[in-house]
C-alpha cells in the first residue's frame, strides 16, 4: 500500500517545460530540399508566409509563442507530406498540439485570404510577383481546402 501511495505522489509532481530548440528550413535547407520537403520554392514559401502572417501573429512572446514563420513552416509540411502531426513536430522541434493549432490557424488564415481577394487579377493591374503570388493562395486552397 505504501508502495502505491509512493508511486501516486510523484506522478503529482509536475513535470518541467521542455523548450526544444526549433528548426528554421529557409536556414536548414538548399532551395532542392525545401522543393521536396515543401511542393514549393523558397520565394513562394516567403509569399504564404506574408499572406498569413496578420492572421497568424501573437500578440505576446510569453510562454515562446509560435512566430508565423514557424506556424507556416509546421502547416505547410503537414499539407505537402499527408504525415502525422507528431512527426512533423518531431523534425521542427514542436509538440503534436502545436503543430495542430498551426495547421488550423494557417489553414483558417488561407481560407480567410481567399474570402478578402476574389476579385480578377491580371498581370497589368499589378506586378508579375503578386500575380503569382495570388495562383499560390489560389492552388493551396484549391489542393487542401475544397
Amino acid at each position: 500500500m505504501a508502495l502505491l501511495q509512493a508511486i501516486l505522489e510523484e506522478n503529482k509532481i509536475r513535470k518541467n517545460r521542455i523548450f526544444r530548440d526549433r528548426l528554421n528550413p529557409l536556414d536548414a535547407y538548399d532551395d532542392a530540399e525545401i522543393l521536396s520537403r515543401y511542393r514549393m520554392t523558397r520565394h513562394c514559401l516567403m509569399d504564404v508566409i506574408d499572406m498569413v502572417r496578420k492572421d497568424v501573429s501573437h500578440e505576446t512572446k510569453r510562454s515562446h509563442a509560435l512566430t508565423p514563420e514557424e506556424q507556416t513552416f509546421a502547416a505547410l509540411r503537414y499539407y505537402a507530406t499527408g504525415s502525422f502531426q507528431q512527426v512533423i513536430g518531431d523534425i521542427l522541434g514542436l509538440s503534436q498540439p502545436s503543430v495542430s493549432r498551426a495547421v488550423k490557424n494557417v489553414s483558417n488564415a488561407l481560407v480567410g485570404a481567399e474570402d478578402e481577394g476574389s476579385e480578377d487579377i491580371t498581370p497589368t493591374d499589378r506586378g508579375q510577383d503578386v500575380v503569382e503570388g495570388e495562383a499560390v493562395r489560389a492552388s493551396l486552397i484549391r489542393a487542401h481546402f475544397v
